[in-house]
């Protein structure tokens, strides 16, 4: 897609976030409330693990350690504005998930991946174990915070937005160049003079304050943090599927993932098994059938249906015409 295009698209997105809300329920709003943080969640794992090419396992960390400052920047003596919460515990997330990439990404392949899913399970488990973090029974946030359905999904839509620009951005970049050599060739990018482990980190950090950011929106709808939710490898596993199902390290695919894991999550929200057992075909299905997700599949479908489409007959002629530097083939033997 062009940049105007993406623009164009992008335009539209926000005008209709800021529209949507005098148009729909209140259950609406949570709805799209939640499509908001499932995206925002799934583009920036994309940010790490599909235009970075580092498999990361750990993203629940960053969400529940989002969660967390946010609900102990709430519950202080002297509460901490909610602006100033948010972006708290996005700068501690950041920070958090450059010194682990820092750590880690020396590590190849499987060993990064397990390491990281290694930490954010650490965490939780000292978490779980805290009582001055309410252990396993969480911290309860203060019911008159100013936020409301219309503002978190405002809020969520923001950021979620803001993450969609800013992957469209950055692989238009030198820097996000740069990311992809990395992922494709990290010695040949090397040897040109690009630092590797830089640019890791601070794709990781990036990721990590935006996940963190979404982790704290989670925690003002829920009004409450709790260990075994803020730190699920169910945030993990779901990033990953609906990037995979998108198209992964692309720009809108992990949208389109979102919305069709997102959408068949709540249709099917009452048949647990269902639910799982139909988003399992799906990923199964893209990844047998369109290996480059569903933001290849739409051009691919395209191409295909032009290339079975008949030929008006005229130019079936046309082609079939001798063209006029050929002259006819002559018996072998006569001038």
């Amino acid at each position: 897609m062009s940049a105007q295009r993406e623009t164009a698209a992008l335009a539209g997105l926000a005008l209709a976030v800021v529209v949507a809300p005098a148009l729909m329920p209140d259950y609406g709003l949570v709805l799209g409330f939640g499509l908001f943080i499932a995206a925002g969640l799934a583009l920036s794992w994309n940010l790490v693990g599909g235009i970075t090419g580092q498999f990361a396992l750990g993203h629940a960390l960053y969400v529940g350690v989002g969660a967390y400052v946010v609900a102990l920047g709430t519950t202080l003596a002297q509460p901490l504005p909610l602006a100033v919460a948010v972006a708290l515990a996005m700068v501690v997330s950041a920070t958090l998930a450059a010194a682990s990439a820092a750590a880690f990404l020396r590590m190849r392949a499987a060993y990064f991946s397990v390491a990281t899913m290694g930490l954010a399970l650490a965490a939780m488990a000292w978490v779980v174990t805290s009582p001055a973090l309410g252990a396993t029974a969480g911290i309860t946030l203060p019911g008159d915070l100013p936020v409301d359905d219309r503002r978190l999904f405002w809020a969520a839509g923001g950021l979620a937005l803001l993450t969609l620009a800013l992957t469209a951005w950055i692989v238009r970049t030198p820097y996000g160049l740069s990311l992809m050599a990395v992922r494709d060739d990290e010695q040949a990018a090397a040897e040109c003079g690009v630092n590797p482990l830089l640019l890791k980190c601070s794709a990781m950090a990036l990721s990590g304050a935006l996940a963190g950011g979404f982790g704290a929106l989670i925690a003002l709808q829920k009004q409450m943090v709790e260990p075994m939710s803020a730190f699920s490898m169910g945030w993990t596993i779901n990033m990953i599927m609906m990037c995979v199902i998108g198209g992964l390290g692309s720009v809108w695919g992990p949208l389109l993932g979102a919305v069709l894991v997102y959408g068949t999550q709540q249709a099917l929200d009452e048949l647990a098994v269902w639910n799982l057992l139909v988003t399992a075909l799906v990923l199964i299905a893209v990844i047998r059938l369109a290996p480059g997700g569903l933001v290849e599949l739409g051009p691919r479908l395209l191409a295909r249906l032009r290339r079975r489409a008949p030929r008006p007959a005229s130019t079936a002629a046309a082609s079939s015409a001798p063209s006029p530097s050929t002259s006819p083939t002559q018996p072998q033997g006569q001038p």
